[in-house]
């Protein structure tokens, strides 16, 4: 059924268009979409819109959105370019195409496109190829605040979005926080003049990760101290942006009055969230300060707080099976990836999720690639899929 040459081609286009950010931007590869959607599928309205600088979306549906039952995603945006790929970008080698967002996820969204070609009219199924899911999902909440005022609440979700050929049909939440403890300055040799913000963040990140542990979820729940910076406090001449550290001095003699950390936790289960975190944290800075005679501080600023989401097997069951040549029945369990922003979807309208892509990777690494012959069978999936809502 496939047409090689017509897929693999509309890959290498849009892999061509370089759509990272801070950088070049999405603009220029929404627009191919766009214009590949209208081009081969008159029937479907089309709307671009640039939600802020750099970032894009494009939403293509026809009827009304009240009667959306099935919404196919995919981010037109990747991770900045590798500079250590051992393959030359653009090429085809052992039946591999190697180029930046191959595998996460132009090679779905071609597949897609190509599919919603071949198989003409449709409805209830409409399409959202979106940007920013490599950073702060800008593009997504844009979307859903877009549709938040009409009758828009799709049943199901499938996302083009990386499985590596496997479906992925839950997916942990994401929180993420900066934890700043203030404490109080003073001569190293002295060390009852003051309070070292080092040492209670210390107490901080070991009463996460037990709170972590007694997580009863089915997954395990992680706790990632991403980023740390500590020291002599030295004043803000500027409002800080999310994730900078303070501005401190590294003075060997001087108690650290300062502690600043970004934390990434992966909830397996709606019992560990945003206020259990929290909860600890305050918890583990009073215990601390017992005893003390200068108590540290604490600050607490919630980047985001994102829930998960679980599609029951029975439910996911009629896509699974749609989609079994290119997965052989295979499911990713949700410890082995990131968080996937279609959550956002399954927390606002209770949509029943599904992502799965292409056989390929590394995504985000060097010689990034697609399997040509999955990603070619997963266009012919894509169009079993679409049949379903043909008019």
């Amino acid at each position: 059924m496939t047409d090689k040459n017509s897929v693999l081609s509309l890959l290498d286009q849009l892999c061509r268009i370089q759509s990272f950010n801070p950088g070049p931007g999405e603009e220029a590869v929404a627009r191919r979409v766009a214009l590949e959607i209208r081009a081969h599928c008159p029937w479907l309205t089309v709307r671009e819109r640039e939600v802020e600088p750099g970032i894009w979306n494009v939403f293509a549906f026809n009827g009304s959105v009240e009667e959306i039952e099935l919404l196919v995603t995919g981010h037109i945006d990747t991770v900045s370019p590798a500079s250590d790929n051992t393959v030359e970008e653009y090429s085809v080698l052992d039946g591999k195409y190697y180029a930046r967002g191959a595998a996460d996820t132009k090679s779905g969204i071609a597949a897609c496109l190509d599919a919603m070609r071949v198989v003409g009219e449709t409805r209830k199924v409409a399409f959202l190829f979106y940007g920013d899911e490599e950073s702060d999902f800008k593009g997504m909440l844009a979307f859903l605040d877009e549709m938040s005022m009409t009758g828009f609440r799709p049943a199901y979700c499938f996302s083009l979005c990386g499985g590596y050929g496997r479906s992925m049909i839950a997916c942990r939440g994401c929180i993420e926080m900066e934890i700043t403890v203030n404490g109080r300055s003073g001569h190293a040799s002295r060390q009852y003049e003051g309070a070292n913000a080092i040492d209670a963040l210390h107490s901080v990140i070991a009463a996460l990760h037990v709170a972590a542990q007694h997580s009863l979820a089915e997954y395990p729940t992680t706790v990632n101290v991403a980023a740390v910076h500590a020291g002599f406090a030295l004043p803000d001449v500027t409002p800080r942006k999310p994730r900078v550290a303070p501005t401190v001095e590294n003075r060997a003699n001087k108690i650290p009055d300062v502690a600043w950390m970004v934390v990434d936790m992966r909830p397996g289960g709606s019992e560990f969230n945003e206020g259990v975190v929290r909860a600890a944290v305050e918890a583990a800075i009073v215990r601390h300060n017992v005893d003390l005679s200068h108590p540290v501080t604490c600050e607490i600023k919630t980047n985001f707080a994102l829930s998960g989401y679980a599609t029951p097997r029975h439910d996911a069951e009629t896509v699974l099976a749609a989609f079994e040549p290119v997965t052989g029945g295979q499911i990713l369990p949700p410890t082995d990836y990131g968080f996937i922003d279609v959550s956002l979807l399954a927390a606002r309208y209770e949509t029943r999720c599904i992502c799965l892509s292409p056989v390929g990777g590394p995504a985000h690494g060097p010689d990034e690639h697609v399997e040509i012959a999955s990603m070619l069978s997963y266009r012919d999936c894509m169009v079993e899929l679409l049949k379903r809502y043909k008019i």
